[in-house]
């Protein structure tokens, strides 16, 4: 079975499917990565990881038979794209595997013409510094926001304010999701291994 590093924590239940199908090297914080990538890159052909916790270049190029690096979500903003690509190697994410879920976690019926702003996509898509002053001077009803930038500790601009809900990145996670994330991240590795086009390329 081909090596599998996992970079992101991942409850019992989602690392049992991976492993059916992958020879899993799991490191889900700093020091077991470091080590991780250090002792058994040289065998690792694919890797899982996430928006946040991405993949480096100086990573990728400690891999010599890395065929895939995947992202568990829609997010791949922290992987080495362009290295990655240089090197021949497949990427792809988990795009619209988290849609529905979501869409449920967001705070519709609250939107009208007090103007609350909703990000339950990336924390990179809104600046927080104009966020920050445009709550604090009333320009701007409240926020709901479950991704920020500077995750995973919230934004200091933001957490005083009365008129904003931060979640910690929760919306696109429930078990359904969590499992149906793994099991689109193994399809598009079977097909990565078979020679045949992805599902969600990046």
């Amino acid at each position: 079975m081909p090596r599998l590093l996992v970079l992101i924590p991942l409850t019992d239940a989602d690392r049992a499917a991976p492993g059916r199908h992958f020879d899993v090297l799991y490191a889900p914080d700093v020091q077991q990565r470091a080590l991780a990538v250090a002792q058994q890159g040289g065998t690792v052909r694919a890797v899982l990881t996430n928006g946040t916790t991405g993949l480096t270049a100086d990573e990728i190029d400690r891999m010599p038979a890395l065929a895939l690096a995947g992202a568990l979500g829609a997010g791949y903003e922290n992987l080495a794209l362009e290295h990655a690509r240089s090197r021949g190697i497949a990427l792809c994410n988990g795009v619209s595997v988290n849609a529905n879920c979501v869409a449920d976690h967001a705070v519709l019926d609250a939107l009208g013409p007090e103007g609350f702003l909703v990000n339950v996509s990336r924390g990179s898509v809104v600046d927080t510094a104009a966020l920050a002053d445009a709550l604090a001077q009333g320009a701007l009803g409240g926020a709901g926001l479950d991704v920020y930038e500077g995750e995973p500790a919230p934004p200091e601009a933001l957490v005083t304010l009365e008129n904003i809900v931060l979640t910690p990145h929760v919306a696109g996670t429930s078990p359904d999701v969590r499992a149906a994330s793994i099991r689109h991240f193994i399809a598009n590795a079977a097909r990565c291994f078979a020679g045949a086009p992805l599902l969600t390329p990046l």
